[in-house]
């Protein structure tokens, strides 16, 4: 027993150093286990503090970890003792934290999906999109910017053709003011659950009216340019210039200038046609005029006629020869001097036609250019000048006075002086008339 005992003692002592030397590994290695597991558990805290920041999911105030001080335990939902004595909420308070990365992977993803539909949908080319884009931490930034950019554009486009709508719709005569915001808004709607939701823009009605005000122009056009085509075409006798086919082309603004010349041109045509018609009014106005002139000649002539064969009956009453030579043969008067200045005369006839008196004065009395002052009843009425004397009448010019105011039987008496007619007249007063000279 002692030999055994010699034997064993050694072999105790080294088990029992091996036993400490172990115990120290062990409880050194528990050591790193603990601050593994609160390294763990501070993580998975952190981490669902991060993932819950505007989420709303109320998790970080589930899965919670303070690590233990000098001097303290820690504590928390994922402290050692809660695993030790509740395994199946300690696992719990870990899957709350797991399913809440889940789910906002998901919506992530959904995102990323959603966005990449809008962009599709709004014209980015599907070969420049992919979700893989706004999920890879490397490029969603990128991606990001790029979906931001092109919805961007999309605004800008859109602002443009609502401002070309706009500045275009007085033009074709729409009223877009009071239609923009029909445009603008989406309308809303209800579901079965109450639920309310944006529906589709009611631009409809709207864009239908601008493109009926666009058909209601376009077709204005059309009738301006076929009346136009229509028009020439029943001119025909006009050589116009303008070629109206290309009305409907980009050229139209040459035709139509053309059009203005040839408008003119006709206008003058025209004008040219009225001055013309007028001119032959004038000229058939002015023939008329002659017709009715020649006509009152020809009556004239024929009184005239009827007056000197009137005439040549007197002159024959009173012993003149047609050709004013007298059966009884008396000296004529031939210079001034010769004449009686108190004879007076009577007017035999009164010729309104050829303006001439006849007087019942001969050659004895009178000769060519010898001036007889005309009254009657005291009221001087004119001067005539001899301008033929026969034997027993003298045919005078009314130089002054009015022929329709010479009744016949007028008084003529010969100027003194062969001027100042009325000083003549208001000297010598007619035979029986007994009234004022004043005036005459």
């Amino acid at each position: 027993m002692a030999k055994l005992g010699k034997i064993l003692a050694p072999i105790v002592a080294v088990l029992a150093v091996a036993a400490a030397v172990l115990s120290f590994l062990v409880s050194s290695r528990r050591a790193d286990f603990v601050d593994r597991a609160a390294i763990l558990s501070s993580g998975v805290a952190a981490v669902a503090q991060k993932l819950d920041v505007q989420s709303g999911s109320g998790v970080p105030s589930q899965v919670t970890f303070t690590p233990a001080a000098p001097g303290t335990k820690e504590s928390g939902s994922l402290a050692w003792s809660n695993y030790k004595t509740d395994k199946g909420g300690f696992q719990k308070t870990v899957d709350s934290a797991v399913n809440l990365a889940a789910s906002l992977n998901s919506q992530r993803n959904l995102l990323a999906e959603t966005m990449v539909d809008m962009a599709i949908a709004l014209g980015l080319p599907e070969s420049e999109w992919a979700p893989a884009k706004l999920t890879n931490l490397t490029s969603y930034e990128k991606g990001a910017a790029q979906a931001k950019g092109h919805a961007a554009a999309i605004r800008e486009r859109d602002d443009m053709l609502l401002a070309t709508l706009e500045a275009s719709s007085a033009t074709v005569g729409f009223d877009f003011a009071s239609n923009k915001g029909a445009l603008l808004t989406r309308a809303k709607r209800v579901d079965e659950n109450g639920e309310e939701s944006l529906g589709s823009f009611d631009c409809q009605g709207v864009l239908e009216g601008y493109a009926s005000a666009i058909t209601l122009v376009k077709k204005r056009q059309d009738d301006f340019a076929s009346t136009l085509s229509e028009g020439v075409a029943a001119v025909n006798s006009y050589d116009w210039s303008a070629d109206v086919s290309a009305l409907d082309s980009t050229r139209y603004g040459s035709v139509l200038d053309d059009l203005k010349d040839d408008f003119s041109g006709i206008n003058s045509k025209l004008v040219l046609l009225k001055t013309t018609q007028e001119e032959l009014k004038n000229v058939q106005a002015e023939k008329e005029k002659l017709e009715e002139s020649n006509a009152e000649l020809i009556a004239s002539t024929e009184k005239a006629e009827k007056e000197i064969a009137a005439l040549r009956k007197k002159m024959t009453d009173l012993g003149i020869a047609d050709d004013g030579t007298s059966v009884v043969e008396v000296k004529a008067v031939s210079s001034y001097d010769d004449l009686d200045k108190a004879l007076q005369g009577r007017v035999l006839l009164s010729n309104k036609e050829w303006n001439y008196v006849i007087v019942d004065l001969g050659n004895t009395s009178l000769m060519k250019g010898v001036r007889l002052a005309i009254s009657s009843q005291g009221k001087f009425l004119g001067t005539a000048e001899v301008t033929e004397v026969q034997e027993k009448v003298s045919l005078a010019e009314l130089i002054r006075g009015t022929i329709g105011d010479i009744p016949v039987g007028a008084q003529v008496i010969i100027s003194s002086q062969q001027k100042g007619d009325d000083a003549a007249a208001a000297r010598v007063r007619p035979q029986g008339d007994n009234s004022s000279t004043d005036g005459e």
